[in-house]
């Protein structure tokens, strides 16, 4: 009965499905909630385990695929979709409006290791 009520409160949601996530099922990653199943890859789904991940703005990735998105490109921004330093800075000097492609940008990607 104790154990009934026990796992009736779950007030966290998860971030990918925004369902109820219970105490056995909970994944914390990034001051993020998950459940252990919704916690995949951006790129290629494939499920994500806490020593195995690395995330930039908000994604979550397998080693293999940022990897392969980093190396495709040869920097983080540009990899991943956002403008190169340089352009972000010449866009900022020439007086464009560039918060909303650049946000982030800048911001140094998490990565996490089992070693």
């Amino acid at each position: 009965s104790h154990l009934c009520n026990i796992m009736k409160v779950a007030t966290e949601k998860c971030l990918v499905c925004a369902k109820s996530v219970y105490a056995i099922e909970r994944l914390s990653a990034d001051e993020k909630v998950y459940h252990k199943a919704s916690f995949r890859c951006a790129e290629c789904a494939g499920q994500l385990k806490l020593g195995n991940y690395a995330s930039l703005e908000g994604k979550t990735f397998c080693k293999p695929c940022f990897k392969k998105l980093f190396f495709s490109k040869g920097n983080y921004s540009e990899g991943f979709g956002q403008l190169k330093p340089q352009q972000l800075h010449d866009a900022k000097k020439a007086g464009k409006d560039v918060e909303a492609e650049a946000d982030g940008a800048d911001q140094a990607p998490t990565e996490v290791s089992a070693e």
